[in-house]
């Protein structure tokens, strides 16, 4: 429980009390994480739900998130690798990967814990692998010119892409 503070922000002081340009705080017993950037001016709360996860089913994520690409988007999770079945595999992909360098909105990587079954089953995980698959038919990176924050878009880019040299 608590508030955290962003380390890399700026600090606004006024009577005493200090603002921060970003800041989170996490509420254990209403399990809720409040974002607040310009300094208090936008805030953003996520609700968490916690689950029993059958070890069949632990699966681990790794994606980069972009924090408030747009107003009333807080954050879009783009997913570059498949469900991991292996901590360790997981967070050394996470260590190894490279993020976009967009001054706004800027990106972090996220390691999260899921349920396989229930993951696989949604539309964020479907369009997710046909960004992934197109990415691989096309011979893109998430780095290249086509790429776009918001999957569907992304998508439609990477339709209009010639396949690779050589292929049918």
């Amino acid at each position: 429980m608590g508030n955290v503070s962003y380390q890399d922000c700026a600090i606004y002081e006024d009577d005493g009390g200090a603002c921060y340009e970003s800041e989170a705080a996490f509420d254990g017993e209403k399990l809720t994480l409040t974002q607040e950037y310009a300094f208090g001016q936008v805030s953003y709360t996520t609700a968490y739900y916690i689950e029993d996860i059958p070890d069949s089913q632990l699966g681990y994520i790794v994606t980069e998130d972009f924090l408030a690409p747009s107003k009333g988007v807080p954050v879009v999770q783009r997913m570059y690798h498949g469900i991991f079945d292996w901590q360790d595999e997981a967070q050394g992909y996470a260590e190894s990967l490279r993020l976009h360098e967009f001054q706004y909105p800027a990106s972090i990587v996220a390691f999260l814990v899921c349920n396989k079954e229930k993951v696989t089953h949604g539309e964020w995980y479907r369009l997710q692998r046909e960004a992934m698959e197109l990415m691989e038919e096309k011979g893109q990176t998430p780095l290249d010119d086509s790429f776009h924050i918001f999957v569907k878009g992304h998508i439609e880019n990477l339709k209009r892409l010639p396949g690779k040299e050589g292929a049918a």
